[in-house]
Order: C-alpha cells, then sequence, then structure tokens
C-alpha cells in the first residue's frame, strides 16, 4: 500500500499536479505517523509494564510486615490496590466483571446481605465488612494485571523476592524467637498468619516455577517449612505437607516415583497428628514442644467451641441467607470471646449463606475448569487451611487467585484478549494497541 501511494506521488509531481502530489503524500505520513505512535505505545507499555512487575515484587516483601491491626488491610495491601487502580481503566475493570461473573455475583451477594443487615441493626460495621470484599476484589484485579503486562518478566522477578521475603521472615524468627509466647508470630501479629503467609508463598513459587523449583528454591522451602514449624499450626503443617505431596505428584516423572512420595507424605502427616517426635529430630527448640503440646491437649470438643463452629447448628436459620458479617455479638454465650467463625467456609455458609458459599465454590470450580490441573491444585492447601481459619480478608490468597486467573488466560485465545490491556481484566489498552502496532509494522515491512 506504502508503494502504491509513493508511485501515485512520483508520477503526479512529473505531471506537474503540486496539490495532487501532495495529497498522494498523506497517506503515507499517516502510516509512517502510526508506526511510529505504535513503537512508542509499545516502549511506553513496557517501562509500565516492568514497573508494576517489580512493584508487585516488593508488595510481597512489604506484605510480612505488620503495622495496623490483624485483618485490616496492611500498608503494602494499601499499594498494591493503588496500583490497581493506576494500570486498569474502569472500562477494563467492567469487562473483568463481566468476564468473571461467578465472582461479581458473590461480591453483589455479599454487598446486598450486609447491607440489608446494616439498615436492619445500624451497625456500621457491616458496611465495614463490604470494604474488604471490595477491596479484595481489586487486588484480585491488580495481581492479574501485573502479571499479564510483563508474564516472562514477572514470572522471572516474583520467585526471587519470594525467596527474600522468606529469608528475611526466617531471620526475624532466628533473631527474635517465640518471645516467650508458646507459638512465634514473626513479623505478623499472630501465628496463624504466619502459617497462612506460608502456604501462600510457597504455592506461588512452585506455579511461577512451573512445578520445578531451581536449586536456589529449595533453602527457600525448608525457611517455608521452619515458619510452619514456628507457628506451630497444626492446620498450617497438614496444608504444609498436603502442598508438598502436590508438588511431588506432579514434579516425579513416574507411577512408582508418585506413589512413594504420596506415601512419604501420608506418613509425614499421621507422624504429624499422632506423636512430635519427627518434629523434634528436626528442630529440637521450643517451636517443636509447641507443636507437641497442641497436637496433645486439645480435643475435638473443644475446637468445636472455640472456633464457634456450634453457630452452625445453634443458629441454623441464618445458614439458608446469611447473618451478614457484624454484630458478633448476637450469637455469642455468656463467658465466650467475642470472635467470628474460624473458618472461610464456615463463614461463608452461616455470613452469606447457602448462595454465598456456593457462589464462592462454583468461582473456585471456575479456575479449575480453566487452568492447568497441576497448577490449579496450588489452591487447595490455601483452602484446606481456611477450613478451620478464616482467610478470606488475608490479601495474599485473592492476589494468588489473580494470578491464577492469568494464568488461564495463557492457555484460553477467547480470554486472552479481553485480558490484555494496560488492565488485565478486560477491554483494548496499552498491551492491545501494542499488538496492533506491531502487526501493522510487519504487514508493512511485508508489502514492502
Amino acid at each position: 500500500m506504502a508503494t502504491q501511494h509513493l508511485n501515485a506521488m512520483q508520477r503526479l509531481q512529473r505531471a506537474g499536479d503540486t496539490q495532487g502530489a501532495v495529497r498522494a503524500a498523506q497517506p503515507v505520513a499517516s502510516e509512517q505517523a502510526l508506526a511510529d505512535n505504535a513503537v512508542a505505545a509499545a516502549a511506553s507499555t513496557d517501562r509500565l509494564g516492568r514497573a508494576v512487575v517489580w512493584i508487585f515484587g516488593f508488595y510481597l516483601i512489604g506484605k510480612i510486615f505488620y503495622v495496623f491491626s490483624g485483618g485490616s488491610a496492611q500498608p503494602a495491601d494499601i499499594i498494591l490496590a493503588g496500583l490497581g487502580f493506576v494500570v486498569v481503566s474502569p472500562a477494563a475493570f467492567l469487562s473483568f466483571l463481566r468476564r468473571e461473573m461467578t465472582l461479581t455475583l458473590m461480591t453483589i451477594w455479599i454487598l446486598l446481605v450486609n447491607l440489608v443487615w446494616f439498615m436492619i441493626t445500624a451497625k456500621f460495621d457491616f458496611l465495614g465488612s463490604n470494604l474488604y470484599y471490595v477491596f479484595n476484589l481489586v487486588i484480585v484485579v491488580a495481581a492479574l494485571s501485573a502479571r499479564w503486562r510483563q508474564i516472562e518478566l514477572f514470572d522471572r522477578v516474583v520467585p526471587w523476592m519470594i525467596g527474600a521475603s522468606v529469608l528475611i521472615e526466617t531471620l526475624f524468627l532466628r533473631v527474635g524467637g517465640s518471645g516467650g509466647m508458646l507459638r512465634s508470630i514473626g513479623t505478623f501479629r499472630n501465628p496463624n498468619q504466619l502459617a497462612y503467609w506460608g502456604i501462600i508463598v510457597l504455592s506461588l513459587l512452585l506455579v511461577l516455577r512451573r512445578n520445578k523449583p531451581r536449586l536456589i528454591d529449595v533453602p527457600v522451602m525448608l525457611m517455608v517449612l521452619y515458619c510452619e514449624v514456628a507457628a506451630a499450626s497444626r492446620a498450617g503443617l497438614i496444608s504444609t505437607l498436603v502442598l508438598i505431596m502436590i508438588w511431588a505428584w506432579f514434579y516425579l516423572s513416574t507411577p512408582t516415583k508418585r506413589l512413594m512420595g504420596m506415601a512419604l507424605g501420608t506418613l509425614l502427616i499421621v507422624g504429624v497428628y499422632t506423636s512430635n517426635n519427627i518434629l523434634r529430630a528436626a528442630e529440637s527448640g521450643a517451636e517443636s514442644s509447641a507443636i507437641g503440646e497442641r497436637l496433645q491437649n486439645d480435643n475435638d470438643e473443644s475446637q468445636v467451641e472455640e472456633r464457634n463452629y456450634d453457630r452452625l447448628y445453634r443458629f441454623y436459620q441464618y445458614t439458608v441467607l446469611g447473618s451478614g458479617e457484624g454484630q458478633i455479638s448476637r450469637f455469642v454465650r455468656q463467658g465466650q470471646a467475642n470472635m467470628e467463625i474460624h473458618s472461610t467456609f464456615g463463614t461463608l455458609l452461616f455470613s452469606y449463606g447457602i448462595p454465598g458459599l456456593g457462589l464462592f465454590l462454583l468461582f473456585i470450580v471456575t479456575i479449575f475448569r480453566r487452568v492447568e490441573l497441576q497448577f490449579a491444585v496450588y489452591l487447595l492447601p490455601a483452602l484446606l487451611y481456611g477450613v478451620t481459619h478464616q482467610g478470606l480478608r488475608f490479601t495474599l490468597f485473592w492476589a494468588l487467585v489473580g494470578i491464577m486467573l492469568s494464568m488461564a488466560r495463557e492457555t484460553s485465545p477467547s480470554l486472552s484478549g479481553t485480558a490484555a490491556g494496560g488492565t488485565a481484566a478486560g477491554g483494548a489498552a496499552p498491551i492491545g494497541r501494542r499488538e496492533r502496532g506491531m502487526a501493522f509494522l510487519a504487514e508493512r515491512a511485508g508489502r514492502r
């Protein structure tokens, strides 16, 4: 096309038609300007994409430092959410909501339930709960966008930042110890946060390494195990061992090796539940003693009341449409601590009823259907931990969900188009312009 315009312009010049030559030159100038704009947009997108990746990496390091109370958004979370608002356009965010309809419907249902209970009780903590879920939705989009802009760079940089965060946390545990407490907390507010963090960062590391950790990752994995031992969380230890079994299953090449790995993992889980001797052999400090004491002293009946599972049958009527997430005093017995249900699934069922829990489970199923099993399965340890702990407000879990959704777009052509963009959430944006610009330049060069 450019050659045809050039030939026409030369013919008009030879014929003396100056104005015609100028008109013929305009398409060439327009094509050149479009090409220049495409190159400029590509360079701008690359710079922004690299910056976003590094910001996400430093978010992982900052995430371990808790400034505000447990369950609240921390400074690192606020930075990541702000990043989402910067790189995701409103149109792209709406496109994401349409694409991830199950997650959208779950969030809408949660907002409606809490809004109704706020109108009934005039208690503002219901509205505060709504803010958490909107915030976590933004975290999902921010994590999805951060990886989609620069997939190769993200998968190369973020594992190193995970390693740095694990090293820093381990040093804090070694220097600070348990502070005289039964369980260590490190830089977190409570040991459960430490345990949950370890599960998610290890899952994220193995996902980004595509089930093939490098030699440098082995010390990181061992340090995560040390953090789990220091936290003395039964659910954390079991979930971590399940995580390692999952990795061994997909990493080991033959059925025999896989069976051996599964058998070893099963023995480890039985060992942790029945005795603390295995842990004493590996860690002869206060941490192993703490685990042994917790494993031996608690019983199932005390756990049901301590974790408030009894609300599910004492106030069973709320499991239909939900009691909202607020004014917990409605369900607290005399002398009982004013605490929420210690379970992700229990909280969803009791607070948001069958629709809330059903939509959450359906959303998880959609991830498993769209992401390769060998990667989607790494959501299971975090979900397993959520059986006995409330992990819905832990933003790193939602960041892991966002990265899973970005992997779904890698393998699904029908999704990749809507995930591109200075958004990665949907719609046409910087990456879309870059692709169109590069295609234009390639076509133009071929025609020449």
